[in-house]
């Protein structure tokens, strides 16, 4: 699994509010949530 910083450098973010984000990585694009503080992946399309 590849560190946040890693993910950073090699991901694109599409759209970003507090509480979730959406960004392509590898081609795929991903939808983060934040819940409880942390930052959880819920879609990988």
């Amino acid at each position: 699994m590849p560190s946040l910083i890693d993910v950073a450098h090699a991901s694109h973010v599409i759209s970003e509010t507090e509480s979730r984000r959406v960004y392509r990585f590898n081609g795929a694009v991903l939808t983060d949530v934040k819940i409880d503080g942390k930052w959880v992946t819920i879609s990988v399309l």
